[in-house]
Parts: C-alpha cells; structure tokens; sequence
C-alpha cells in the first residue's frame, strides 16, 4: 500500500512542480522588458530557478501532506465501517 501511495504523492509533485514552473517563468517572460541585456537575463533566469525550486518544495509537502491526510481519513472510514459490519 505504501508503494502505491508514494506512487501517486511521486505523479503528483511531477505534475504540480511541472505547473508552477509554467506559472513562475511565463509571469517573469511577461513582465520582462524588451531591452533587456544578456546578463540581466542570465540573473532573472538564475532567480526563476530558486524560486521556482523553492514554491515548489513548499507545494510538494502541502500535497504530500494533503495525500497522508487523505489516507488517515479513508483507512479510519473503513475500520469503522468494518466495525459496523460486525
């Protein structure tokens, strides 16, 4: 069961880290001016990078932790459940 569950916090962080990397670098591509030089881009692109990686790790524990959450709830439904059966 817990490999299944790893699988799915695993797709999860894929898909949210891969969405708020979009989100970060088209909100920095849109708001950067035209004429802006070489380095400055090298230093707004070095800047999406950590920023990106740090909502990101931020995100996957909130979902990490939402999942766990999740799991706690089913698995005390179906003891009580089993429970009621009996």
């Amino acid at each position: 069961m817990n490999d299944k569950i790893g699988l799915v916090k695993l797709g999860t962080a894929l898909v949210v880290g891969s969405g708020i990397s979009s989100i970060i670098s088209n909100a920095v591509k849109d708001t950067t001016p035209e004429g802006t030089s070489r380095l400055n881009k090298i230093c707004i692109w070095s800047g999406v990078l950590v920023l990106t990686c740090m909502v990101g790790d931020k995100v996957c524990k909130y979902t990490d932790n939402a999942i766990d959450g999740l799991v706690t709830i089913i698995n005390t439904t179906m003891v009580r459940v089993k429970e009621e059966i009996r």
